[in-house]
């Protein structure tokens, strides 16, 4: 039987299939039971979603990831997580 959490959604797959899994810095952190991601409600993001989104096209059109993270000035690795969250959730979508 599936145990849903009213009103908390997955932000990385949509699902309402979350399970409480603790407190990580005295918030409630929850884990999506579809996509297997730990995550909590209402967390804040460092950068905001147009900057994402502008390094996911860039990255779509062909750009490297090094020179992306040096146009738009946000570490490497940060970008290279953007795509891999990208790529991931364009897989689930498609299946």
């Amino acid at each position: 039987m599936r145990r849903v959490i009213r009103n908390i959604t997955c932000p990385n797959c949509g699902s309402n299939y979350v399970v409480k899994v603790g407190k990580i810095k005295g918030k409630q952190a929850y884990l999506c039971r579809d996509c297997h991601r730990k995550f909590i409600e209402n967390a804040k993001h460092w950068y905001p979603q147009w900057l994402r989104d502008e390094a996911i096209q860039m990255y779509l059109k062909g750009t490297d990831p090094h020179l992306i993270s040096e146009i738009l000035e946000v570490p490497y690795h940060t970008v290279v997580m953007w795509i891999r969250r990208y790529v991931i959730l364009n897989k689930t979508n498609k299946q």
